[in-house]
């Protein structure tokens, strides 16, 4: 990886690799980058709007990679979609009721993005992960 980090979303297609968001030193992340298998390089892509905390993350075909992740600055939950055309990111939607982190993401069409499982954000799971 280009940078350290834990807590990080990870999502594959073909032979892309993508590394997202994540934490270093309880701080949290927006910075991203992929790396190629084939070629064994790695690249920055564009930074997350928001940074978060054990986001998951899951492509629509080449073009899209979504993520959701906890925001800790914003105690929220924000859905985060990565544009590689546009090559920026923007937030499609944010959780203001549910602090939630580590969920399953898969997308079943270029409309549907199904979340599941998850754990709920509560002071004491938060301090294991400064």
């Amino acid at each position: 990886m280009m940078n350290n980090r834990i807590y990080f979303g990870i999502a594959q297609c073909e032979d892309l690799v993508y590394i997202i968001g994540g934490s270093l030193k309880g701080q949290d992340l927006k910075q991203c980058e992929y790396f190629e298998i084939s070629t064994m390089n790695q690249r920055a892509l564009p930074s997350l709007q928001q940074a978060v905390r054990g986001p998951n993350c899951c492509t629509f075909g080449h073009r899209y990679i979504y993520t959701v992740g906890y925001e800790t600055r914003g105690d929220r939950t924000s859905i985060q979609q990565l544009d590689n055309e546009r090559n920026s990111w923007i937030v499609l939607h944010t959780i203001m009721d549910r602090r939630i982190w580590l969920v399953g993401l898969h997308m079943v069409d270029e409309d549907t993005l199904i979340m599941f499982g998850g754990q709920a954000i509560s002071d004491n799971n938060m301090k294991y992960n400064q």
